[in-house]
């Protein structure tokens, strides 16, 4: 593999450099690096066309790209999990939180971003950010920590924590009824105001 340059362009078209090595630590940038063979010694850096992250903003990409920088050298994740015991994970999560210390806000856009690239030593870092930040808090205090708005009613609720993709399924749903029951009333109005 080259040490060559990873290119990647964010939602608003800003685009970030990052070291092949880096990247590979992404199972999502790994995988369109193995599909387009971008770690041949034949590809040209300066010509490549960047990996677009349509759902990352470009000061969650840099954040990351640091992070990705600082653990390139370090073993796969699932090594580091099995060879490292209690002590020196407690050592190196101290190091982590002190190093890597961010706001709520840019703490969800990592969490999501991380999932999305498919990272999963700093998914779990965020896991445990979010965990820690939640010791001794209500509900209602964790949804004023992050923001987040009281559902529209408890069945909501309950199908949201059971199964997310089935509350989302459904919600898009109701939304393109209500769409339709909506644009079904307009042009009953339209034609009894041409009436």
């Amino acid at each position: 593999m080259t040490n060559g340059i990873y290119k990647v362009e964010t939602e608003d078209g800003s685009v970030h450099t990052l070291t092949k090595k880096a990247a590979r630590r992404s199972g999502l940038m790994r995988q369109f690096m193995d599909i387009y063979e971008l770690d041949s010694d034949h590809d040209s850096d300066a010509a490549m066309e960047p990996m677009i992250l349509p759902m990352i903003e470009a000061n969650t990409i840099t954040w990351i790209i640091f992070y990705l920088e600082i653990k390139k050298n370090c073993p796969a994740y699932d090594e580091q999990r099995s060879s490292k015991n209690k002590e020196e994970l407690s050592r190196e999560i101290e190091w982590e939180n002190r190093t890597l210390a961010i706001s709520n806000a840019i703490l969800f856009r990592i969490f999501n971003a991380s999932n999305y690239l498919d990272i999963p030593d700093l998914y779990d870092w965020c896991v445990q950010k979010v965990a820690d930040k939640g010791k001794g808090k209500s509900v209602e205090e964790m949804r004023k920590v992050y923001g987040v708005k009281q559902p529209p009613d408890e069945e909501q609720a309950r199908l949201s924590m059971q199964n997310p993709l089935a509350a989302i399924l459904e919600y898009r749903h109701k939304k393109a009824q209500e769409r339709r029951l909506s644009s079904t009333c307009e042009s009953t109005s339209s034609s009894s105001e041409a009436e």
